[in-house]
């Protein structure tokens, strides 16, 4: 089983789960089934997927600023699961019809979530979301409230629906 991971997001920084709490799922996931994770995104994104790797129980694939977006769908389209930001990406891995875990901070997932019945959006909303901002101004608490527990409950409900055929 291959696992897609796309940490990143080009709009800015409040959209980004951290690269920790990403490795945690993962991990825990990991433990479970045997997957290998393939890691993508631009080359500015490059310091998020390491973050990622270095924490990861197995090794990565690491694709991150390796690929173009034009390579995008094809390397989705043999993967079996996505995991990631609010993100052009994520929409990718929808469109190529991977089931997809999405989290969202800042943004609203009632505009910009994956068009997919095979979506689970995980998402904490805190007084001040949506705000729709790059950056957060405060202590980025809609990405911080996700949790890693929460994230892999989501994928492990996902993967119920993986064919591995």
């Amino acid at each position: 089983m291959r696992i897609a991971v796309g940490a990143g997001a080009s709009y800015g920084s409040a959209k980004c789960w951290p690269p920790d709490r990403f490795a945690k799922a993962l991990n825990a996931l990991l433990a479970k089934h045997d997957a290998d994770v393939l890691l993508f995104g631009t080359p500015g994104e490059v310091p998020v997927s390491a973050a990622i790797a270095a924490e990861l129980q197995r090794p990565p694939i690491n694709f991150t600023g390796k690929t173009s977006i034009a390579d995008l769908p094809a390397l989705l389209s043999q993967c079996h699961l996505f995991l990631g930001n609010d993100s052009g990406a994520m929409h990718v891995a929808a469109a190529v019809g991977l089931p997809v875990v999405a989290i969202f901070g800042p943004t609203d997932p009632d505009g910009t979530s994956p068009v997919t019945p095979r979506a689970t959006i995980v998402q904490q909303k805190p007084y001040c979301s949506p705000c729709f901002l790059r950056r957060c101004p405060t202590d980025h608490r809609c990405m911080t409230a996700v949790t890693p527990a929460m994230v892999e409950s989501a994928l492990l409900l996902r993967l119920s629906e993986v064919s591995l055929a």
